[in-house]
């Protein structure tokens, strides 16, 4: 199912939640087996991947480390 059927499909007949693609469907199952642990590894994922990135500008230095020396 595609994200526009699925979007369709609520429209249609609406629910709480729909899960698009395997993923969705994984992450469902790991929270009906596990639900404790599916939230501590989602609350995990999401620091690490959306709020604690670390996104400055190279400096000079950076830059001299990067620099390959003539052979």
């Amino acid at each position: 199912m595609s994200v526009a059927d699925a979007i369709v499909r609520m429209a249609q007949r609406p629910r709480r939640e729909v899960f698009v693609g395997n993923a969705g469907r994984m992450l469902q199952l790991q929270h009906y087996l596990a639900p404790g642990l599916a939230e501590k590894q989602s609350a995990r994922m999401v620091d690490k991947l959306h709020l604690y990135q670390d996104k400055r500008a190279p400096d000079a230095t950076s830059l001299r480390r990067c620099r390959r020396e003539p052979p």
